[in-house]
């Protein structure tokens, strides 16, 4: 739960108006959450296509060395 919800003394580093409104934590840590969401959905299509890629590569070599036909 503490990576989910981090304290008020590590939030205040990355969200410089809970310096002065401190009771907005909560607002913080959803800001947080929605932030990292997003991050991992722009990051999914990333990875699925990686993978592809890297999948096609390991088929031709295996054709290149005849391991398949």
């Amino acid at each position: 739960l503490q990576t989910i919800f981090p304290s008020l003394k590590s939030m205040k580093n990355e969200f410089a108006f809970l310096k002065k409104i401190p009771f907005l934590l909560p607002a913080a840590w959803l800001i947080r959450i929605l932030r990292y969401e997003k991050e991992m959905r722009k990051n999914a299509h990333k990875n699925v296509t990686d993978a592809l890629k890297i999948g096609n590569q390991r088929i031709e070599l295996m054709r290149k060395y005849k391991i398949i036909e």
